[in-house]
Parts: C-alpha cells; sequence; structure tokens
C-alpha cells in the first residue's frame, strides 16, 4: 500500500468516525420521539387539573363565607332575644321570685317552694331546678301554668303530679268543690358565656 492509497483510506475512517460521532449528538440531544412532548403535555394537564381545583375551592370558600355571614348576622339580631330568655346571671332565688308572683296572680297558694339546685350543664346553658307545690282550683293551675308561658324568661314544668281533694267550705262549694294539688320541679335555664365555660361552673 502506497502513501497515497493509505491517506484516502485515513481520510475515509475519519469521515465513518466524523458521521457516527455527529449522529449519535444528533440523536442524544436533538432528535426527539414524542414522548418529551407527550410528557410536556401529561404536566399541562395536571396544571389545567390543579388549578381547576383551586378555582372551584375559592368559589366554595366564597359561599361558605357569604353563608356565615348571613348566619351571624341574624343570629346577632336574635341574641338580645335570647339572653333575655335565658340570661346569664339568672339564679335559683330570682326563680322562686318570678314563681311566687305568677302563682299569686293567679290565685293558687304555695304550699312548698324550694331550691333543687343546678341541673344538667350544657356547652352554653344549665339548668336551674326548682320543687314547686300549689294547691287552687282548675282554672287557677291552669292561669297559673299560663302564666309561665307569658314570662320572659324559659321556664318549663317537669314531672307534673296533679291530684284533687274534696274541700267543705263554702267557697270551694261555690267553685265546684274541688281543689287540685299540683305539684313539678320547674326548669329555669342560665347562659354560661365562655370565660366561665373554661373556668369551669361558679
Amino acid at each position: 500500500m502506497n502513501l497515497e492509497e493509505w491517506l484516502e483510506e485515513l481520510e475515509t475512517t475519519k469521515a465513518v468516525l466524523i458521521g457516527v460521532v455527529v449522529t449519535a449528538l444528533f440523536y442524544f440531544m436533538v432528535y426527539d420521539d414524542g414522548s418529551r412532548l407527550e410528557t410536556s403535555i401529561k404536566n399541562l394537564k395536571q396544571q389545567i387539573s390543579t388549578n381547576q381545583n383551586k378555582i372551584e375551592q375559592a368559589k366554595q370558600a366564597v359561599i361558605e363565607k357569604e353563608k356565615f355571614a348571613n348566619t351571624k348576622k341574624l343570629l346577632g339580631e336574635r341574641f338580645d332575644t335570647l339572653v333575655q330568655y335565658i340570661p346569664e346571671d339568672f339564679s335559683s332565688t330570682e326563680q322562686m321570685k318570678i314563681i311566687s308572683n305568677v302563682a299569686k296572680t293567679a290565685g293558687a297558694n304555695i304550699l312548698k317552694i324550694s331550691q333543687t339546685g343546678r341541673g344538667e350543664k350544657f356547652n352554653f346553658y344549665e339548668e336551674i331546678r326548682v320543687d314547686v307545690e300549689l294547691v287552687g282550683s282548675y282554672t287557677q293551675i291552669m292561669m297559673f301554668m299560663s302564666g309561665l308561658t307569658r314570662l320572659k324568661k324559659v321556664i318549663v314544668a317537669d314531672n307534673i303530679s296533679l291530684s284533687t281533694q274534696q274541700s267543705n267550705s263554702s267557697k270551694s262549694e261555690s267553685e265546684g268543690g274541688v281543689k287540685i294539688n299540683f305539684k313539678s320541679q320547674l326548669v329555669g335555664y342560665r347562659y354560661i358565656d365562655d370565660n366561665e365555660n373554661s373556668g369551669g361552673r361558679r
């Protein structure tokens, strides 16, 4: 092999090597069979879905905020009435005084009225219980019960017991001669604020 033939062969070998290198570089750096594009599209779809979820969450938050604002406004308008009917400073002594006044107004006689103490305690209120025993005509007892419903306090009758007794007095005879014994535990309610809830019952 002479020098000229060797040079020609060398040039051919270089050309092949250069071609192989260029092809490899093109394949790894430039060529794309579509997988990159598919990955980009997939990531874009995920981003769109995430943004849509965020938009829906934001819309829901606005709706909930509006509901809360309307509820707060409604409760704010009625809160003063609620506190009036279930006051924070209500006590069994005040409750007994109210019950005595209602009984006297109805014309019924009070045989017994005594503190029972506080009943169940709930998140925002607790019970105040008073034992009561009255005697009077049917009309007087009904007037007493009606008087309780007209109070600006929540007082309900629990464990009601009614019994009749015959009276020999002329006054009772004019009223039908029948007296009714009324026994019950009357339950009032007292509001408990947040400070008292955290510090226990006072």
